[in-house]
Order: C-alpha cells, then sequence, then structure tokens
C-alpha cells in the first residue's frame, strides 16, 4: 500500500465524518500525503542519526538542506520512497562525515568555496523549478532569489560564529548541508537525480 493511497483512504474518512458540504477528500488527501511523507521521513531520518550516535550533527545537516531546498528549489526523484532513500542516505551520510574534525583554517577555506558556489547557483538558477511546477514569472523567480540570498547571508554569518567559536564539526556539518542542497539546484544536480531516477 502506497503513502497516496492511504492519505486517500484517510481524506476519504475525515471528508464523511466532517461537517462540511464540499467534496474536499481530494485536499485532505493532498495534505495528509505530504504530512505524512514529512513525518515518516523525519522519524527516520533521527532514528539513523541516534543509532549512529550523530543526531546533534545530523539534525544540523537536516535543518541546513531543508532552509536551502525550501527556498532555493531544486531536483526530486519520480516516487516518494526514492525520494526517502536518497534523501534519508545524503542527510545521514552528511552527519556522518561531519564528525570529522578538521583545522579551522581549512575549513574557512571549504566554507568561502560553499559560499561562492551558493551565491553563484543563486544568481543563475534560483528557484530550481520542476516539469510539473514550472516558474515563469520574473518577479517570482527575483523574489525567491532574493529570499535564497538572504538564507546565505545567515548561513555565513552563524558559520563564522562557529568557527570563530571552534564549533568545527557543527561548521562543517552545515556546509555540507547548504553544499549537498544548492547541488540539486544546479543543472548537475538534476543530471544526476535523472541518471539515478533511471536505474533504480
Amino acid at each position: 500500500m502506497t503513502l497516496a493511497t492511504v492519505s486517500n483512504h484517510i481524506a476519504v474518512y475525515l471528508d464523511k465524518n466532517l461537517a462540511t458540504n464540499q467534496d474536499n477528500s481530494e485536499i485532505y488527501a493532498y495534505g495528509l500525503e505530504i504530512l505524512l511523507g514529512a513525518v515518516i521521513k523525519l522519524s527516520i531520518v533521527f532514528l539513523l542519526g541516534w543509532i549512529f550516535n550523530v543526531f546533534g550533527l545530523t539534525l544540523i545537516v537536516l535543518v541546513t538542506y531543508a532552509a536551502f531546498r525550501c527556498f532555493g528549489g531544486g531536483a526530486h526523484m519520480s516516487t516518494y520512497l526514492k525520494c526517502l532513500l536518497l534523501g534519508t542516505t545524503v542527510v545521514v551520510g552528511m552527519g556522518l562525515l561531519s564528525q570529522f574534525n578538521l583545522a579551522t583554517h581549512l575549513l574557512a577555506y571549504i566554507a568561502t568555496f560553499a559560499l561562492v558556489f551558493a551565491l553563484f547557483v543563486c544568481y543563475k538558477w534560483v528557484p530550481g523549478d520542476t516539469e510539473k511546477k514550472p516558474i515563469s514569472d520574473r518577479e517570482v523567480r527575483n523574489r525567491q532569489k532574493r529570499k535564497m540570498a538572504i538564507i546565505i547571508a545567515v548561513w555565513g554569518l552563524i558559520i563564522l560564529y562557529l568557527l570563530h567559536h571552534s564549533l568545527n564539526t557543527y561548521a562543517l556539518a552545515m556546509i555540507l548541508g547548504s553544499i549537498s542542497s544548492v547541488f540539486l539546484i544546479a543543472p548537475w544536480g538534476y543530471s544526476l537525480l535523472t541518471t539515478i531516477d533511471k536505474w533504480t
């Protein structure tokens, strides 16, 4: 049974038992599918983070990744299951990599690269839309670019704070979260996910 099927069953039940004169089952199903999908994905990410003893770092990667994806958009897999597997692998994998306590000067170089990369992608390709939901309105695109630029600026300030206080593993988690998310906004990210989608 798929997530969409479960959502539809619950939506039909809600629509029958709520005191409304309109058929809102499709709206309920859409909202429930998003909500249930998010709950399942978060639960698995948190569980794996706890199992591998990188819960805090995984949470930082997840929040960073989600913030950039929320305002920047980007590529998606064709099905929820593929999205779940890829997203979980990336976030938990970045959390595991964040355990390496790199030297501050090296992290500063990596952070500078990540900053330049994010600004370049923001200028060139944000928002990263999809075939199902293309964004052609220039004003909407420019508004998303401005929001993404603010996120990048806030991210940069937090990185500076973390490096200044030698919180290097946290800084690395934020850097990896941003790079992995921004990569999926660029054409290379779309190409990679298309290839993975084709072979899975």
